[in-house]
């Protein structure tokens, strides 16, 4: 362990489940400090022997809010024995669930304890949630002693909307996320490819949670007006995830659309990456995507917004294609574009060169070393 940290960092994820957990523990394996790891009871991911995991946090699959909330506050209690037992030098926070009662909780620790807070702003506020929580993150960002963000482009819009002094913010990349491939037996391969049917076909995919912020609305407006696409037989389009609130109805009884409205499990999910042609992100608004640095890994070109941290990874290697917003038309020709054109995407798919400059371009070792160094320098 570093000499310069005699005092253990708590690094702090309530959530640290699917992509979260998979952030984590590439984060912690290059780090030479002594980490205590305060996670989920459902941490979902391998595990270091460098590092304690504690896994304190067990509202996450609590249906009811009422005990997810006195659970979670529970949980804060047991951390609080925690940091009086070891007087931590430093906690690292990744993730808030009730910010208003955090921004008091590690309000007190300070000042009982003389520690220093350390935020990652993966979003400068929730997704989708306005101004609602501008206020209370006003807070957070005026209470702790450094904010990483993953872009220079999260950072300027931070300052502008924060008055918190450019000193205080890293920048500190999102590195790739390594799937953990589930084992797929063949009959299971087959049940996927016989319900999916995307053999010799161009697939274009949104996956996971659909949300409007991902611009999920705008992809099926323009399939189901635009008939180059929709009468397409050699097309597919397919939205895998849990919708949250957005409309699809446009896309009803079109025959060369997928849609499957569930939480999709671990094996299917790697299946339909994979059989991806072209990952769909037209995000309205984001820091940095977990599910851009998957396909990354992966090896699955995408078709980006230009915003955040979207095309960050086009400065080093052309992985996909790139629209300047949403809700434009811009979006309907490149995907009449690639429709028509179906090798382009094949070509950048299996372009190995490609990739490795990609890949490389998010290594975990120079996030580590750069995390660790924040540690032993605040």
């Amino acid at each position: 362990m570093s000499s310069k940290q005699s005092k253990p960092v708590f690094y702090i994820d309530p959530q640290s489940m699917r992509n979260l957990s998979i952030y984590d523990y590439c984060l912690m394996e290059g780090l030479n400090v002594d980490v205590m790891y305060f996670c989920s009871k459902y941490y979902d991911y391998k595990y270091h022997r460098h590092i304690k995991y504690l896994h304190i946090f067990k509202y996450n699959l609590l249906k009811n809010n009422i005990l997810k909330v006195c659970s979670y506050i529970g949980s804060c209690i047991i951390l609080l024995f925690y940091i009086a037992k070891y007087r931590p030098q430093t906690i690292h926070i990744q993730w808030l669930k009730i910010p208003r009662f955090e921004v008091c909780f590690y309000k007190a620790m300070k000042r009982l304890f003389h520690l220093k807070l350390i935020f990652t702003a993966h979003n400068i506020l929730p997704h989708d949630t306005g101004e609602k929580y501008k206020e209370v993150y006003g807070k957070v960002y005026q209470q702790v002693d450094h904010i990483i963000v993953h872009t220079n482009d999260t950072k300027e819009k931070l300052l502008q909307a924060f008055p918190v002094q450019a000193a205080k913010i890293s920048v500190i990349r999102h590195g790739i996320l390594e799937l953990n491939p589930p084992h797929v037996d063949s009959a299971k391969t087959d049940l996927f490819r016989s319900h999916y049917q995307l053999e010799g076909k161009l697939v274009f995919s949104v996956l996971g949670y659909l949300y409007n912020y991902k611009g999920v609305d705008a992809i099926a407006k323009v399939w189901a007006q635009t008939k180059e696409l929709r009468n397409n037989p050699s097309c597919m389009l397919v939205i895998a995830g849990m919708n949250k609130g957005v409309d699809l109805s446009a896309l009803e009884g079109i025959n060369n659309v997928c849609i499957e409205d569930r939480r999709i499990p671990d094996d299917e999910f790697y299946y339909l990456l994979h059989q991806t042609d072209v990952l769909l992100l037209p995000y309205r608004s984001i820091s940095q995507s977990g599910l851009l640095l998957t396909a990354i890994n992966e090896h699955i070109p995408v078709l980006v917004t230009e915003v955040g941290g979207l095309t960050e990874p086009f400065d080093v290697a052309d992985i996909g294609w790139k629209i300047t917003e949403t809700d434009s038309e811009e979006l309907r020709k490149t995907l009449i574009f690639l429709s028509e054109n179906p090798q382009q995407a094949k070509a950048k798919k299996n372009d190995s060169t490609l990739w490795e400059k990609a890949c490389h371009f998010y290594d975990w070792k120079t996030i580590s070393q750069q995390t660790e160094h924040l540690y032993t320098s605040i």
